[in-house]
């Protein structure tokens, strides 16, 4: 006894277009959870490693381990900066790299984060106060969870 079975061209065509587009849902997926994620870790960097420039800050301000925020300029930036790319930007079998960054593009950023000579003859020494690579290491526990998420919910979406 044996079975058989023939499946119609139209039906076959419309699972494999169906299994073509696995790839771009999970890679458009992890793109867009990667962008959330790098938005909350430059809000967390924002947060956390900054004061807010108020009265009652005033100890930790002076302490040396945060960030004075008295214009706002390097935490927008921080802010600013967070972005992820796909390449290419709409997701198909060629996609081959996504990308997240954060960071901070103002003159002075770097040597918040490092510390490091400053002024003129580079006399004056700015002890390190990173704000950057700290916010990361806090944040990134949350990835794994986070992208696993992201590639089930787009399976089950199929």
């Amino acid at each position: 006894m044996s079975i058989s079975f023939h499946i119609e061209q139209q039906s076959e065509r419309s699972v494999v277009v169906h299994l073509q587009s696995v790839g771009p849902r999970v890679l458009a997926a992890i793109h867009n959870a990667l962008k959330e994620w790098i938005y909350q870790g430059a809000s967390l960097s924002a947060q956390k490693y900054f004061t807010s420039g108020a009265v009652d800050a005033h100890e930790k301000r002076n302490s040396g381990d945060l960030l004075n925020a008295r214009t706002g300029t390097l935490r927008a930036s921080v802010l600013a900066s967070a972005d992820s790319g796909i390449d290419p930007a709409s997701p198909d079998a060629s996609t081959t790299v996504i990308t997240a960054t954060w960071g901070a593009d103002t003159p002075y950023a770097r040597i918040q984060e490092y510390g490091g000579g400053a002024g003129r003859g580079h006399k004056t020494q700015i002890p390190p106060r990173p704000y950057l690579q700290p916010a990361f290491d806090d944040h990134r526990s949350t990835l794994a969870t986070l992208l696993q998420s992201a590639v089930d919910q787009a399976l089950s979406e199929l």
